[in-house]
């Protein structure tokens, strides 16, 4: 079977549905183009495995918010071999939740907690006082435990006693910690929103 087919017969893996979308809003952002790329066009391009290997990276990642990660590699003019690097991410990551609405951010946290607790049997507002503390630096690396949360909630605490040194590089990679603390000092009225939000949710 040549190329060109393999890939019409690959047209329905969740890659290629998800490097196609991307590959069309690529070139409706980053050039004149007026109409949308065909599905032709796309098993063409030589940009094609390239596209496919960075819609399989967003099923593997699940980022925070996906629709906003690809406005931001586009946009930014991140090269497409980068897109999906580790360090790409972290980079959006830190900005995402730096800009992030305190609400939207809490809301996501206490979810990714509700799902922690049923997986082990607890309450959600035990999580950073019985979630591993390994556990516990990957969902803050990754976003869904908001920096709201986690330098505002008083359980918290208990968290961070536990952490080690690797525990807290992972979390710094996309924490910035004097950032947060100027934020939270700066931003009276959504810190003690944040604040009320969590006392109420008992973490």
């Amino acid at each position: 079977m040549c190329v060109r087919k393999k890939r019409w017969a690959d047209k329905g893996s969740i890659g290629s549905k998800l490097g196609f979308r991307v590959f069309q809003q690529f070139y409706k952002q980053a050039t004149s183009a007026k109409k949308d790329k065909t599905f032709d066009e796309f098993i063409r391009s030589q940009y094609y495995t390239d596209f496919v290997k960075f819609g399989k990276y967003l099923v593997d990642l699940n980022p925070v918010d996906a629709e906003k990660f690809i406005d931001y590699v586009i946009r930014n003019g991140v090269k497409l071999s980068f897109w999906t690097k580790d360090r790409t991410y972290d980079t959006f990551l830190k900005e995402y939740m730096q800009k992030e609405l305190v609400g939207k951010a809490l809301e996501r946290t206490i979810t990714e907690m509700m799902k922690w607790a049923e997986a082990n049997d607890s309450h959600y507002s035990k999580f950073f006082q019985e979630c591993d503390p390994n556990e516990a630096a990957w969902l803050l690396r990754g976003g869904r435990i908001s920096p709201w949360a986690f330098f505002l909630a008083d359980t918290s605490k208990d968290l961070m006693r536990r952490m080690n040194a690797d525990h807290e590089r992972l979390v710094a990679s996309v924490m910035d910690d004097k950032f947060w603390q100027k934020k939270l000092t700066s931003n009276k009225e959504d810190t003690l929103f944040a604040i009320e939000i969590l006392n109420k949710a008992n973490l």
